[in-house]
């Protein structure tokens, strides 16, 4: 298959600038991630997690990934200590078609990035699961980019939703928010969404780890209600089994109403937990 020009550009840049990347990371020091700790946003899809996204990016003093860092995907630290200011001064635009932002500076989940240490399948993992080098690379580079920003890095891949504990084991400065929105608006999002992307029959975003009991089951009904609950089961299941409290809560009709008072109240719970944003 012939690459576009566009695409292989990206690729040679990548690929040349990630030992310069790496070298860079391994003179990041880990206590950064003490005084500056990532943020993970997680949730089941269609909860509302991207408008928290573009809103924390906009309203806090925080780092993050934008579409411009995602496309220099290998080189994010890099790209931060360029321009990653700039990007910050942008107005973030409150538009995304099903999780996807438009712009340079818009906030990306950038999966490119998490599954150079992570397998894109099966969605949800243990830490038996990844190898230890795995464990130490994410650890790496996040101290990496958290040194190029100066800020706490927040971060919104809601495949990490089901994969708490390997993030948990690399990163146990990390804090993990949840997004809590009202289960049927969640299914009938849900449900669009297959009508519109996948086409109606096919399964939609995050796998839970009893996709494959639930991706038998008879009617789309049953499968997004499923898929929901077991996701926000295993989101609190790993929340109970962390070491120590590293969570926080948004409630999405909140954050839509009234969003001042609701990311006043996230700042607080941050800060509580050592992120100053």
């Amino acid at each position: 298959m012939r690459i576009p020009v566009k695409a292989a550009v990206l690729h040679g840049i990548n690929a040349i600038l990630s030992p310069l990347e790496a070298l860079m990371n391994r003179g990041a020091r880990e206590s950064i991630l003490g005084r500056h700790p990532p943020v993970f946003i997680v949730g089941p899809p269609r909860s509302g997690s991207t408008l928290l996204y573009q809103m924390m990016v906009d309203a806090f003093d925080v780092a993050y990934l934008s579409n411009l860092h995602c496309a220099f995907y290998r080189v994010p630290s890099i790209v931060e200590r360029m321009i990653g200011t700039r990007v910050r001064r942008n107005k973030i635009r409150f538009v995304s078609d099903f999780g996807k932002t438009r712009g340079y500076h818009g906030p990306s989940e950038c999966g490119r990035f998490w599954y150079r240490y992570l397998p894109r399948f099966p969605h949800a993992l243990t830490p038996e699961l990844v190898s230890a080098a795995a464990i130490g690379s994410i650890r790496e580079a996040i101290a990496g980019l958290t040194s190029a920003s100066g800020k706490s890095v927040v971060f919104k891949n809601l495949v990490i939703s089901v994969r708490i504990p390997v993030i948990a084991q690399s990163l146990p400065e990390a804090i993990f928010v949840r997004v809590d929105r009202d289960f049927s608006e969640i299914k009938r999002s849900i449900l669009r969404a297959r009508d519109q992307i996948q086409g109606a029959e096919s399964w939609f975003s995050v796998r839970p780890s009893n996709y494959t009991e639930l991706a038998k089951l008879s009617t789309r009904d049953e499968q997004v209600t499923g898929q929901v609950a077991s996701i926000y089961d295993e989101i609190a299941r790993a929340f109970t089994e962390l070491p120590v409290d590293r969570t926080a809560i948004v409630r999405y009709t909140s954050l839509r109403d009234t969003p001042a008072p609701e990311l006043a109240r996230l700042r607080e719970r941050l800060s509580q937990l050592g992120a100053e944003v």
